[in-house]
């Protein structure tokens, strides 16, 4: 009878992984973004203005390339998720990760810092 019931909690947890990989595969599908409109690049991936297919928002997606050692935009994904609400601090909608890539899907702010450093002639402050 024990036996049963941790088979069928086994057999749960991978019906909800494939659920969640489904979801997954449903997330990126919301979005699209073209390899041309290139906001930046960072020293673990590029960030990207894509849309939001279902709404018409443009968003900011970074992309970074998974590898075995632990995800930046993870890392970044969870720390927004903490601040989310906080003034100056961007609304974060999805992550996604797969074997060859991680994803976070945010709110577009403005410009970047580097862009009003240079507009402003290296004078951030007037």
């Amino acid at each position: 009878m024990k036996e049963n019931n941790i088979i069928e909690e086994k057999e749960k947890e991978v019906t909800c992984e494939e659920k969640k990989e489904e979801n997954k595969e449903n997330l990126l599908d919301n979005y699209m973004f073209n390899k041309n409109k290139l906001l930046g690049k960072g020293s673990f991936g590029s960030i990207y203005i894509g849309t939001n297919k279902k709404t018409g928002e443009e968003v900011a997606i970074k992309v970074e390339q998974a590898s075995d050692e632990i995800s930046q935009l993870k890392i970044e994904y969870k720390a927004y998720k903490i601040l989310e609400g906080g003034y100056g601090f961007p609304k974060v909608y999805d992550f996604y990760e797969d074997k060859r890539k991680n994803v976070l899907i945010m709110e577009m702010l403005g410009p970047s810092l580097e862009k009003l450093f240079n507009q402003r002639k290296k004078n951030l402050v007037y």
